[in-house]
């Protein structure tokens, strides 16, 4: 684990000292670079490393993704300020849809924990036959009352809003699966 932490610290270095292009290169880096609706940030806003990722919350690669990088990048690179990581929602169903709009209801220092859960027991609450009552259950422990949890699911401005996003995201920085992840643009 650590070692996949180091790998992406030498990725980037290396990327930035040679110019190295490790990935497609995006046209539109004033998208990449504005704060986005609905993103959950976390680490020193002025750390010399941004991590950028579009995920799924039913994404299974997004999941692996998530404990064998993210986790140990946090523990080693997020808590002591060289690095900021940015989370952004890119659902492929339905249920990582009512995810991401539960999310989107939280305070965002409630967030990263709900996020770690769903990925931690994604395999109980996605592909359960009715995801809505594991889901409730995750934003109730996380102190949400079922009341904001209805409002937050039948809020459809908010959910068109959240698949707008995701639109742009396809149109800006061509993405087409997830996790797509950007170091520093």
């Amino acid at each position: 684990l650590i070692g996949t932490g180091l790998l992406v610290i030498v990725a980037f270095i290396a990327w930035k000292e040679l110019r190295i292009p490790l990935g497609n290169l995006i046209d539109n880096t004033a998208f990449m670079e504005q704060s986005r609706p609905f993103e959950i940030a976390y680490g020193d806003q002025e750390a010399a490393v941004t991590i950028i990722e579009y995920a799924s919350l039913t994404c299974g690669s997004c999941k692996h993704f998530h404990e064998d990088v993210v986790k140990p990048i946090e523990s080693l690179y997020i808590r002591n300020g060289q690095v900021r990581y940015v989370f952004r929602h890119y659902p492929l169903n339905a249920p990582a849809l009512d995810g991401a709009l539960l999310l989107s209801c939280l305070p965002a220092e409630k967030a990263k924990p709900v996020i770690d859960r769903l990925f931690a027991e994604q395999n109980m609450w996605a592909l359960a036959d009715d995801p809505g009552e594991p889901l409730r259950g995750y934003f109730t422990a996380a102190g949400m009352s079922a009341d904001d949890i209805e409002r937050c699911l039948d809020n459809d401005q908010r959910k068109e809003e959240i698949v707008a996003e995701q639109q742009k995201a396809r149109e800006a920085l061509n993405i087409n699966s997830t996790p797509t992840v950007f170091i520093n643009g």
